[in-house]
């Protein structure tokens, strides 16, 4: 609470990101979150338009390297960018989750990494995990999908009818 929170997100132009701070990893009072700088530093650095894969990758390691140097703390990340054509690419590292809602059901999700229970990859200066360990997808979006991503908080909480049923509550609200 100190940090004020553990987990950030960013939105730039056509990329966007969320960041889960892991609770158990040690952290020096008065030091910027390792969440928070990776957004921070991403924010900065995506641009405008959409990104390839390897392009997210390069960007997270050197918001990882930057972070690893001026940051306490460790992160997991899930990365996206909606590239030409609809084609949104997404980078996974660690236990937070993209998912395609299409027509009321999982269309697409990203896969977790985990070294084991309760230990996913995560960024951080004592980690060895970087965002090449990642598991990417790539997704052509269509007229009317829902995307949705978070942390863990909410994917451990919520199974995906309960997503659902959240997503396509608020989007019928916000039809004319």
């Amino acid at each position: 609470v100190s940090w004020g929170g553990e987990d950030a997100v960013f939105v730039s132009g056509r990329s966007f990101g969320v960041f889960d701070g892991v609770s158990g990893a040690e952290k020096l009072d008065g030091v910027p979150l390792y969440s928070n700088t990776l957004a921070q530093q991403l924010k900065s650095d995506v641009g405008k338009g959409g990104l390839s894969v390897d392009e997210i990758k390069k960007k997270l390691l050197n918001a990882a390297e930057y972070s690893d140097m001026s940051a306490t703390g460790a992160s997991t990340a899930v990365v996206s960018s909606i590239g030409e054509a609809n084609i949104m690419r997404s980078l996974c590292l660690g236990d937070s989750v993209l998912m395609v809602i299409r027509n009321g059901s999982v269309f697409a999700k990203t896969r977790e990494t985990l070294h084991y229970f309760d230990c996913p990859y995560q960024l951080s200066e004592e980690s060895p995990d970087r965002p090449r360990d990642g598991t990417v997808l790539t997704t052509k979006l269509l007229e009317g999908d829902i995307i949705i991503s978070g942390s863990d908080g909410v994917f451990d909480n919520l199974d995906d009818a309960a997503i659902i049923e959240l997503a396509s509550d608020e989007s019928a609200k916000s039809k004319p």
